[in-house]
């Protein structure tokens, strides 16, 4: 074990010893998944009341205004099927660390020092990103449920199945954090000098439609409002990288103008 180790960290291991390798990791992560799972279970109802928060301070405030919005169970295995995705859920957003460490542990031995080190910082700033993302999705998710729930017309009830809002939740929260760390791969790419912050803003058409396209696919629903909570959080964040981009470049740029000049036939220092 030792000996594989040692190989796997100089990147000299054959192939069929790295399927094995992904075959333990794999095995590993979804063992981590199953036992989570297993405890989310015993805590599904305070997982639940979790779940249902926005949806009950939405309720709270269309009731204020006369609408009628009640959660259902369309059939028998609903219950049932509800509690294993929720479950399941958990137990993947639990062992996520412990999924990025087995990737990581995985994919730095074929890589050089210095991508180690824009892979590291990749991943130092993707996951508290995708946490902020998904906390911001979780805290605004009431109000754009009011905005929503507040076109009902007069007379009209909305019962509404918990395996489609408890969908509707999830996927919200997973778009909204990857879309805050999407802002981070454009940054990494730019510290590598490999996307120009030109080629950002020379874009903004294509980022505008890609953003209102990803809105739209993410949600499907017929109301614009719906995709452009999605799209235009994103937007910013994507225009906002490319700032960050150009405040790199022009830091780089002065770096590079205070360093002296040497002539063709001259050599430069070695650190």
């Amino acid at each position: 074990m030792r000996a594989t180790k040692s190989r796997a960290d100089r990147g000299t291991m054959p192939l069929l010893e790295h399927l094995r390798e992904l075959r333990t990791r794999l095995l590993l992560a979804m063992a981590a998944i199953s036992v989570f799972a297993t405890v989310a279970w015993q805590f599904y109802a305070q997982i639940f009341t979790f779940i249902r928060s926005p949806l009950d301070d939405a309720v709270d405030t269309a009731a204020r205004r006369g609408i009628d919005v009640t959660l259902s169970m369309t059939t028998m295995t609903d219950a049932f099927t509800l509690r294993l995705q929720v479950c399941a859920a958990a137990g993947v957003i639990a062992a996520m660390p412990y999924i990025l460490f087995h990737l990581w542990r995985f994919v730095t031995p074929g890589l050089h020092r210095h991508e180690k080190r824009w892979a590291f910082s990749f991943l130092a700033a993707a996951v508290p990103l995708f946490a902020a993302g998904v906390a911001f999705a979780y805290i605004a998710l009431p109000q754009a449920l009011v905005v929503l729930l507040g076109f009902t017309p007069d007379k009209v009830s909305n019962i509404i199945p918990v395996p489609v809002y408890v969908g509707f939740l999830l996927r919200m929260l997973l778009v909204f954090g990857c879309a805050f760390v999407a802002p981070v791969l454009i940054v990494v790419l730019n510290l590598a000098s490999v996307l120009p912050a030109r080629a950002v803003f020379a874009r903004w058409r294509v980022i505008i439609l890609g953003s209102t396209l990803f809105g739209a696919i993410a949600t499907p629903t017929s109301d614009p409002f719906n995709m452009m909570i999605v799209a235009a959080p994103l937007m910013l964040l994507i225009f906002g990288a490319g700032v960050v981009c150009l405040f790199n470049e022009k830091m780089r740029a002065r770096r590079t103008s205070t360093q002296p000049e040497l002539s063709d036939d001259e050599p430069s220092s070695l650190p």
